[in-house]
């Protein structure tokens, strides 16, 4: 087996992102609260935060015809119909779109705007972690593993155990991880996943196998993130921590 020491990585706080080639397009919008965008008038690339630390949000959907433009950015919070949505409209006004709700933001003078971007930290998002896999057994008892979101902690691995909205970290004390599958071992028992089609998990506690049901990460992210505990009151660095 391998050791933990190897697999589980220490993840860093939020990294530096290079922005230099686009800073100097970058404009500035604020809800008057301390809550902060940038981004260029097109919204190809977007940043929130406040003001002295600003986070890349990557949208995945932009148009724009010189006039007005839009941009979807992902918050995993929301269902695939209400993501977080951003507007430019004709006057340079920026809507903000977090389901149902809505909130104005309004263009910061330049002669500020200037000087914040050019001392502004601009950091990848504060989320470091993604989905990995869930299970369950029948008596509603959720298993979750996530893993580090970026390249240089990608093979750091979490397990969760427990009902919905109580579930709690437990302990790794080794890792399987390859072509075949995974197992992450507890103190209490070992969670093991084989890939396939469909994928088997087990909860392994001595000579006792538990039969769990695979339930698929991408029909049930909101749910992940909303209800689990997991993610309990966890910033993502996307407009909807606050608007």
């Amino acid at each position: 087996m391998l050791s933990i020491a190897f697999i589980l990585l220490a993840a860093a706080g939020p990294e530096i992102v290079d922005v230099e080639g686009h800073r100097a397009q970058l404009q500035l919008w604020t809800d008057g609260r301390g809550h902060y965008i940038a981004a260029e008038s097109n919204l190809a690339h977007v940043y929130y935060g406040d003001g002295k630390v600003l986070y890349e949000t990557n949208p995945f959907a932009t148009s724009s015809d010189g006039k007005v433009a839009a941009a979807t950015l992902r918050d995993q919070r929301y269902d695939s119909q209400s993501q977080t949505e951003l507007t430019r409209d004709k006057e340079g006004n920026l809507t903000v779109a977090c389901g149902k709700r809505t909130t104005k933001m309004t263009p910061v003078a330049a002669d500020k705007a200037t000087p914040m971007l050019s001392s502004a930290s601009f950091n990848r998002g504060p989320h470091i972690y993604k989905p990995y896999a869930l299970a369950r057994d029948n008596k509603g008892i959720y298993y979750f593993v996530d893993h580090g979101r970026y390249p240089d902690n990608e093979r750091n691995f979490r397990v969760f155990v427990g009902q919905r909205g109580n579930m709690k970290e437990q302990k790794l004390s080794n890792i399987v991880h390859d072509s075949a599958g995974d197992i992450f071992a507890t103190p209490t028992g070992d969670l093991r996943l084989i890939v396939g089609n469909p994928t088997v998990s087990e909860w392994v506690r001595g000579d006792t196998h538990t039969k769990l049901l695979d339930v698929p990460i991408e029909d049930n992210v909101p749910m992940i993130y909303n209800d689990l505990g997991v993610y309990k009151k966890l910033r993502l660095g996307t407009p909807c921590d606050d608007l």
